[in-house]
């Protein structure tokens, strides 16, 4: 039996930190870290960088199913006879402009995808923030800490629009 792992990388920024040196730092922030492993059928993992906290990581979720959910957050993730269909599709909470594209993959075993979104946020009050989203899919026959550190992706998605 095969695990679903999603692991999402969140990072929050706004207009005082666009431009260099600033965007250098948040650009330099990693693609995939270490998986914490667990023994289940799907494991969630999501890990925040923001500005406000200099951009220092911060493990803000750790889940695990004994079943493979229909979604997660903005991906819809599909498990039959081995594979796994995953679709990020854009919806109004991953902020604006909005897209009409989306990222698909379709996964075996020992496969794993990789997909970006990102928008721009809007307070009552005006203000703006920037957010990046990373998500690192895979399904393997176990749970590593390396999956998504040791190989490259078989598949890479972009659903990023220019927020300035």
């Amino acid at each position: 039996m095969n695990v679903v792992i999603v692991q999402q990388l969140s990072v929050v920024w706004t207009k005082k930190s666009r431009g260099t040196p600033a965007a250098a730092v948040r650009n330099a922030l990693p693609q995939a870290l270490p998986v914490i492993s667990h023994d289940a059928a799907y494991i969630y993992q999501r890990h925040a960088f923001s500005e406000a906290a200099g951009y220092s990581h911060r493990l803000v979720e750790d889940q695990t199913a004994n079943q493979v959910p229909r979604s997660c957050r903005d991906l819809g993730l599909t498990l039959e006879d081995g594979v796994l269909n995953v679709q990020l599709s854009w919806t109004a909470q991953m902020g604006q402009p909005p897209r009409k594209s989306s990222g698909v993959a379709k996964l075996t075993s020992n496969q794993w995808a990789r997909f970006f979104a990102n928008g721009r946020h809007t307070d009552a009050e005006g203000s703006q923030c920037y957010r990046r989203e990373i998500y690192n899919i895979a399904l393997v026959p176990a749970a590593t800490d390396d999956v998504f550190t040791r190989t490259a992706p078989t598949t890479v998605a972009r659903l990023e629009a220019d927020l300035f």
